[in-house]
């Protein structure tokens, strides 16, 4: 599958440095909540923010790089934002299994919703899906007391 005449591989090749710089603000983020720094400076450290800057400098490489055109934007930062959510899931699943805590689990993050039902969340986009507003278009509302199976 070729997108603006460049594969996958292509693609992924391009924005090494970019995944590269949003694990590393998504490691130090654990890394600084786990030295106990306080939760103001875990927050200024924030991977979506991570991610939006990622984008950003993807359009510049791709313009400047002649990679491609809007298609590859789009994919880009696609893959970039796929990236951002696996890493904050993997954090979330890693803190399931493990039974310990970490920035990613915390309530104020996770709405107090269950591992499952944060995930699900995270990879669907329903970021807001836990607060459970009582809208008809909450019907997904995945962090809700009566989801609690998940």
């Amino acid at each position: 599958m070729k997108i603006g005449g460049h594969g996958l591989r292509e693609h992924i090749h391009l924005l090494k440095p970019l995944f590269g710089f949003i694990a590393a603000v998504w490691l130090l983020r654990i890394v600084l909540d786990k030295a106990g720094m306080p939760p103001t400076v875990v927050r200024m450290v924030s991977v979506t923010v991570a991610g939006a800057v990622s984008v950003l400098l993807a359009v510049l490489l791709i313009h400047f790089k002649a990679f491609g055109s809007y298609a590859n934007v789009v994919a880009a930062a696609f893959l970039l934002e796929l990236w951002e959510q696996l890493l904050i899931c993997g954090a979330i699943a890693f803190s399931a299994f493990t039974g310990t805590a970490n920035i990613y689990t915390a309530p104020e993050y996770s709405f107090h919703s269950a591992p499952v039902a944060h995930i699900v969340g995270h990879l669907t986009g329903a970021r807001d899906s836990a607060r459970c507003s009582g809208r008809p278009w909450d019907a997904c509302c995945f962090g809700c007391s009566d989801a609690s199976f998940l």
